[in-house]
């Protein structure tokens, strides 16, 4: 099974936050990579209004799979992960995961 690249990874992310901008004007986000060859690859999302991060993981004695965690940004990482086929893994879903998360402040 293929393996996901990182920076695959990174242009679906890209693609989500820029229909995410269009969608939510007022939005403050960013998209960013972290590299760890030890470890993991992470591809992240941020956004200054809501304070949340997504982080999306690349770990490479899974292939085929994708993480997706959401988090508090400055903390040190999503406490749960969900995992995805790597094969489903694209824009939409990323999307989907953004207004969930970042598509108002917090309470």
């Amino acid at each position: 099974m293929k393996s996901a690249d990182v920076g695959e990874l990174f242009a679906i992310a890209v693609d989500a936050n820029e229909v995410f901008s269009k969608l939510y004007e007022e939005s403050v986000t960013s998209v960013g990579v972290t590299r760890n060859p030890h470890a993991f690859d992470a591809v992240t999302i941020d956004c200054a209004l809501s304070g949340k991060r997504i982080a999306i993981v690349v770990k490479a004695d899974i292939p085929g799979v994708v993480a997706a965690g959401v988090g508090t940004r400055g903390a040190d990482g999503p406490d749960n992960f969900s995992e995805t086929p790597l094969a489903e893994f694209n824009a939409e879903f990323v999307l989907k995961i953004m207004q969930d998360n970042f598509a108002r402040r917090p309470a």
